[in-house]
């Protein structure tokens, strides 16, 4: 990432403070302790950038060859990164005095500076030791820089950076602020140094030309949208029996085979493992609905597992299934006590007693009416009242001492929470004539152990009273938990749960919505300041139309992509497009009234869901769309190493983004890959850790770790429409482009500064960024091309045959041909 300029001139003029403080000091004898304490801490913390407490750990010891060392400074981002040795003020370097910052060789002059060569080597050993690349040596007032830990090449055959004087830092501030700054470092400019390779000084992103715009917008409908959408659209906690009755989907299309969901979830089951049911809401061969029925009537009570991917709708499936999917007479029935593990926080060893805990108070809530009088509580424990009589209770001389005695009895037989539950399941199921569900929900929003935990916790529940005890997680904590032989021991019956049709969804919750005989008036200002008066449910008319009405369309194809079947994902993506300041509601809307129905373009959707309330392009974490043409931080990385390794996984390992078993491949292999084309293991680190955060690639866990090297991977769905739709359209390159890190400050500056012209519009106009985005094409495609040229990538012809920038022209030319008739 390229410092903005008010970044690098603040640390300019802080160096420039602290030589003018320093001149104090620079004759006089200080040891080397006082060194660090007067020239090396306040240079790493004031002009360089690094904390004082996340980033910098001094004297570290580590023993080496049987031999205690100590390292002066170890700096790390999560991992170490930089090794700085620190020598006496006046133990000068032979460095040559230059007024210019010099690249010198390991293996030339440097082996005869008897001071500088002896600090290099110790560094070098303690980068080693401890796996950081770069290192810092000093003086205080003479630097040498270097890459340690080196790819394919020998050592003595790498470069460093040699500054003979603070004199020499200052005329050179952006070599060495750029070589060794907290927010620099990972740009890996001293790469380039050493390995001798050419790298560009300019990585600048064309939004640095654009200044920054104060706030969010949204269209201006977007309050009464949000009134009436924000239930229908985001997360119900307890979605009502109404809302289920009306909305939920029992479509049963797209359910998984029994074979295909073998293959799914496990590498292989185990031959005793029981099968994995597919569910189908609503159908009469539903496997979940018959077995739940069966378990009503039998002893044994195995565990119930309900398990489904992120989002897709477990939790929602449950509560229907529970409050609506049955017959009425079963459902009056039932004594449901569901406990959300999102809400328990615990540790491992505390998760008998907590789940106890909770589940005995949500089933005392559940149970109130039943449960809560002195004469049912008598009835609950009528066993242990009628042996504590002929013992500890014998009969007093009035029944009020009776009850009292009874009573302080009742207190002491509660507080075993685990026998208060066998009692409570036990006069409900027998004396009540009910049916007791028990829910442990959201399990796997914990680690591993607690998951287990959880699991044997709610079997031992299932097995000491007549409870129906449901766990709902993961695919991935299956998998895991089967793998790891975990679940061996019980008896579970598995049922999975599918993400529902997004366009089914909506059409359900757009008419339940209509249904309301809602005639709320929407107020919309459209081109030339005409006032438009339409309804909720001519919006919804609208949506239906460009959502529901074809399940094959674009919108529907990138809703379903983008999420990986995460429902909740979907659902939200609408969401953001209809309070978008992007989404031009005026214009739908009056052409509805004009002309009729409309539908929405998907560009217009696309570009709009991309944005949200902001003007341009600027990727953050929680963003939902990845910048696919983001270079690494390596100064001579490509645009298009993210888009290979997804070529790669797709079109040479016929990868389909299905995410079977055998698709999950350590990242190493595709550093074996991408090594050929100079993309070294780090930028391929890179690039997996960012599309494994957007949900291009799976880890094989499910769950993003800090060192993506650790995990298996895969190509998911939503990698696979990045490789062969969304790159090329149009609406997303042409935002993209503005925040794409790029190597010619002209091109970027030319890029920015066409952006800046129309930055106050709410919307910017199309010709401006058709405009952008044909700088920007032309830019990659002149990059490609000389890629394509090199020998590595000539001579692969998974990489030759597979390219970008054309499919980019094509659609840029279809926008560019609807501007010359408009």
């Amino acid at each position: 990432m390229i410092p903005k300029e008010s970044e690098i001139d603040g640390a300019l003029l802080r160096f420039q403070k602290f030589r003018a403080y320093s001149q104090q000091f620079l004759n006089q004898h200080y040891s080397e302790a006082d060194t660090r304490v007067k020239f090396v801490d306040r240079l790493l913390v004031n002009v360089l950038g690094w904390s004082e407490f996340d980033n910098i750990k001094r004297e570290e010891n580590y023993t080496q060859d049987k031999e205690k060392r100590c390292i002066d400074y170890k700096i790390s981002l999560s991992v170490p990164v930089l090794v700085v040795e620190a020598k006496k003020l006046l133990r000068r370097f032979e460095i040559p005095t230059d007024r210019e910052v010099t690249i010198y060789s390991m293996s030339g002059i440097v082996r005869n500076w008897t001071e500088a060569w002896v600090a290099i080597q110790q560094a070098r050993a303690y980068c080693d030791a401890i796996g950081a690349r770069y290192a810092l040596v000093t003086n205080g007032t003479q630097f040498i820089v270097f890459r340690s830990i080196s790819d394919g090449k020998a050592w003595d055959k790498l470069k460093f950076l040699a500054f003979a004087s603070l004199d020499v830092v200052e005329q050179n501030f952006q070599v060495f602020y750029e070589c060794l700054a907290r927010s620099q470092i990972q740009r890996d400019i001293l790469s380039g140094i050493a390995l001798d390779v050419p790298v560009s000084s300019v990585r600048i992103r064309p939004r640095s030309f654009i200044p920054p715009y104060s706030g969010g917008y949204r269209n201006e409908a977007a309050n009464d949208i949000e009134q009436h959408f924000r239930s229908m659209l985001l997360d119900l906690p307890e979605p009502t029996r109404e809302f289920l009755d009306a909305c939920y989907s029992t479509s049963i299309d797209d359910t998984h085979s029994f074979d295909r969901l073998n293959t799914l979830l496990a590498d292989p089951l185990p031959t005793f493992c029981n099968p994995v049911e597919a569910v189908r809401p609503g159908d009469h061969r539903d496997p979940f609905s018959k077995r739940f029925v069966g378990l009503e009537m039998g002893a044994a009570r195995p565990l119930v597992v309900v398990m489904g991917g992120t989002g897709v709708g477990k939790t929602t499936f449950l509560n229907w299934f529970l409050k609506r999917g049955l017959d009425h007479q079963k459902q009056q029935s039932l004594i449901v006590a569901w406990s959300d593990f999102r809400t328990i926080v615990c540790e491992p060893d505390q998760v008998f007693d907590r789940t106890i805990d909770d589940v005995l108070q949500n089933l005392l809530r559940a149970s109130e009416h039943l449960t809560n009088s002195f004469a049912q509580q008598r009835e609950v424990f009528k066993e242990d009242i009628s042996k504590a009589l002929c013992g500890v209770l014998q009969p007093w001389a009035t029944d009020s001492d009776i009850d009292k005695k009874i009573g302080d009895h009742l207190a002491k037989l509660r507080e075993n929470k685990r026998t208060y539950i066998e009692r409570l399941v036990q006069y409900l199921t027998v004396h009540c004539q009910r049916t007791v569900v028990l829910v442990l929900d959201n399990m796997d929003q914990h680690s591993d152990e607690l998951q287990r935990r959880v699991y044997k916790t709610g079997h031992e529940i299932s097995l000491s009273c007549k409870a129906i005890t449901i766990v709902s997680l993961r695919e991935a904590s299956f998998r895991r938990q089967i793998r790891t032989r975990s679940f061996d021991a019980y008896s579970h019956m598995d049922f999975h749960v599918r993400s529902r049709p997004i366009a089914a969804v909506l059409e359900r919750r757009f008419d339940y919505m209509a249904s309301q005989g809602k005639r709320v008036l929407l107020h919309v200002t459209a081109a030339g300041n005409i006032n438009y008066e339409v309804t909720l449910c001519d919006l919804l008319d609208v949506l239906k139309r460009s959502f529901c009405s074809n399940e094959d369309s674009e919108t529907t194809e990138c809703l379903q992509c983008l999420a990986n079947s995460n429902l909740r994902r979907q659902l939200r993506l609408c969401y953001r497009f209809l309070v978008s300041g992007q989404t031009k509601l005026a214009e739908y809307l009056g052409a509805l009234v004009e002309r009729g129905m409309r539908e929405i373009p998907f560009h217009e959707f696309l570009h709009s869901v991309i944005l949200g309330d902001r003007r341009y392009f600027d990727q953050e974490e929680d963003d939902e769309f990845l910048n696919i043409f983001e270079p690494a931080p390596s100064g001579t990385s490509s645009h298009f190493t993210a888009l290979r390794i997804l070529a790669y996984l797709h079109y040479e390992l016929g990868q389909e983004g299905d995410l079977r078993n055998n698709d999950f491949l350590e990242t190493g292999v595709i550093v074996n890959a991408m090594e050929p084309l100079g993309v070294t293991r780090e930028e391929v680190s890179f690039h997996v850790g960012r599309m494994e955060h957007f949900g291009l690639l799976l880890p094989d866990s499910e769950e993003l770790s800090k060192n993506v090297m650790e995990q298996p991977c895969a190509l998911t769905k939503c990698g696979l429409y990045y490789l062969t739709r969304l790159y090329s359209a149009f609406a997303y390159f042409a935002l993209m482009g503005i925040d794409t890190s790029l190597h010619d400050e002209r091109i970027a500056r030319d890029i920015g500064l066409g952006v800046k012209e129309t930055i106050d519009v709410a919307k910017m106009p199309l010709v401006t960024r058709a405009a952008a985005a044909a700088v920007f094409v032309e830019y990659l495609s002149k990059k490609e091309t000389v890629e394509l040229a090199t020998p590595s990538i000539r001579n692969r012809p998974v990489f030759a045959q597979h390219t970008f920038t054309a499919a980019m022209q094509a659609s840029l030319a279809d926008v560019e041909r609807t501007l010359s008739f408009a």
